[in-house]
């Protein structure tokens, strides 16, 4: 028997031992409102419609639904790639977001669709690369003019 325990003791003690501690989840939600400040576009040539565009927005307000977790907001850009045909494509970018004192900087990818009718929408999802949040989520936008949009997020976090 004593054999067997220090066996099994040995056997432990060369196992790797993690311990996770969880942290609670804070849900967030938001709507921003932004402009584009600059848009940089490529025709690509050999391929019918096909656009490449480097934009710079900025974020014009912002409305918290659901918890207050940064504090007051202060600014933030949005540089973003569209890689469009027809206007349907892929999209990527950083965010850079101050509140307060605090900067935060979450990166997002997804897919930007243009209506037969003309309308733009956006979804994808997001997730923090630099500041003191680990944490992510999901967006929807629509542009409500040629140059303003609004942009719907929610998703959790925690502190690192």
């Amino acid at each position: 028997m004593k054999k067997i325990i220090f066996i099994l003791l040995a056997v432990s003690m060369l196992l790797p031992s993690t311990v996770v501690l969880a942290q609670k989840e804070t849900k967030i939600s938001a709507t921003w409102k932004i402009a584009v400040v600059r848009s940089d576009k490529i025709n690509i040539s050999g391929k019918e419609n096909h656009t490449l565009a480097l934009t710079e927005y900025k974020i014009l307000s912002e409305t918290v639904e659901d918890g207050t977790p940064f504090g007051q907001f202060k600014e933030g850009v949005i540089y973003g790639i569209e890689d469009l045909i027809q206007g349907t494509g892929s999209q990527e970018g950083y965010n850079k977001i101050k509140y307060g004192d605090m900067t935060l900087i979450p990166e997002w990818s997804g897919k930007v669709t243009t209506s037969p009718s003309g309308a733009v929408t956006s979804e994808g999802t997001w997730g923090f690369v630099g500041g003191p949040f680990v944490g992510g989520g999901t967006y929807s936008g629509r542009f409500i003019s040629p140059k303003e949009a609004i942009i719907e997020w929610e998703g959790e976090y925690h502190k690192k």
